[in-house]
């Protein structure tokens, strides 16, 4: 007789015999068709030349990955097969998945720097100027490590009045980073100014150094009000926190260098700005000499000037004088002449002309 299978029979058979022969397993292919709803699992095909197949990537291990999937990556799943009876699709139920070629950490790393970078936060014009010389430097790093006696030898032996304060945090493995964050904020909130915040360790893998890459740390440091100087690790270890922070140095006593100069230094720098001063002072003196008899030249003795005033005044009353004595004189033999001038033409007068 004939076996008729009902399909969801089928199916969990099907899924029986994939967990015999399969169980767990690895695949690699290149991601496409990424889609990642609020849920937070992530659905997407892994293809390669000839086939593809479905694949799921759940929350719970989603939000373990320390990059972003991207459709064009070539990866590597680890999970099992499974039958999704709800529209009978074979699919890869993945658990772990890893860049092909690339480390998943250095994929994380090159993909946050690259969008970071893209927002400004390593932008010059964002970064604090360090003061001359620190009244007191907040190093954010472990007690025990080598990197505080490190920075502290060299600080006191360029400068030994130095003023350090130890924020404690650990700075590798499951936690540091918030320690990291909650150190940086305590010392930000002391911070007075011309004070500077120092995150520091020694050198390590990229997976020691890892708490230095984290996003929320690199924000804190950005939005800090408290220039932060970052010495993680050696000259060829780069972190996302060197790049966001207002000044990198290469290791910690490279920090100590950047951030003391030596008392020699100062007391040089003290002197040649004494010398300048003393210079612009004689020259603003000498300048004001100069505007001073420039001024004295052009201001007159106020007698002298008044006496000027008074000769003036008695010149032109004499010119007045004069002027109204020519005035009188003209009128009146103005005054003359017309009166002349009547006698002669008084009727009277013509009359008795006429007469004799």
């Amino acid at each position: 007789a004939r076996h008729i299978w009902q399909v969801s029979d089928l199916l969990a058979k099907i899924q029986e015999r994939l967990d015999l022969e399969f169980d767990i397993l690895w695949v690699e292919g290149e991601i496409s068709n990424l889609r990642q709803p609020s849920s937070g699992h992530s659905y997407f095909t892994l293809k390669d030349d000839q086939s593809q197949i479905k694949a799921v990537l759940f929350k719970s291990q989603a939000v373990r990955l320390p990059f972003d999937l991207e459709n064009g990556q070539y990866v590597i799943c680890f999970g099992r097969l499974n039958i999704y009876t709800g529209r009978g699709d074979l699919q890869l139920v993945v658990e772990i998945v890893e860049p092909k070629g690339e480390g998943a950490l250095q994929l994380a790393f090159e993909q946050l720097r690259s969008r970071l970078a893209k927002e400004g936060l390593f932008s010059s014009e964002h970064k604090l100027p360090l003061p001359l010389l620190p009244q007191r430097v907040f190093v954010v790093t472990s007690p025990t490590g080598a990197a505080i006696h490190d920075f502290i030898r060299n600080a006191r032996e360029r400068y030994p009045g130095a003023g350090i304060v130890l924020c404690p945090a650990s700075v590798q493995g499951e936690g540091a980073s918030g320690e990291i964050i909650d150190a940086l904020r305590i010392a930000r909130h002391i911070a007075e100014k011309d004070d500077v915040i120092l995150l520091t360790r020694g050198g390590g893998s990229l997976e020691d150094l890892w708490a230095f890459n984290d996003e929320t740390l690199a924000r804190e440091i950005f939005n800090c009000t408290v220039p932060v100087v970052s010495a993680v690790g050696h000259e060829v270890d780069f972190t996302i926190s060197d790049f966001v922070a207002d000044r990198r140095a290469a290791t910690p006593t490279a920090a100590a260098q950047i951030l003391f100069p030596r008392m020699e230094e100062l007391v040089d720098k003290v002197a040649i700005l004494t010398r300048r001063m003393v210079l612009s002072s004689r020259n603003r003196l000498k300048v004001n000499q100069q505007t001073v008899q420039l001024l004295c030249h052009r201001l007159k003795d106020p007698k002298r000037r008044l006496v000027e005033q008074r000769l003036r005044q008695d010149d032109l009353n004499a010119r007045l004088l004069r002027v109204m004595q020519e005035k009188i004189g003209f009128w009146l033999q103005e005054y003359l002449n017309l009166r002349e001038r009547l006698v002669l033409h008084e009727p009277g007068r013509q009359l008795d002309l006429a007469k004799a």
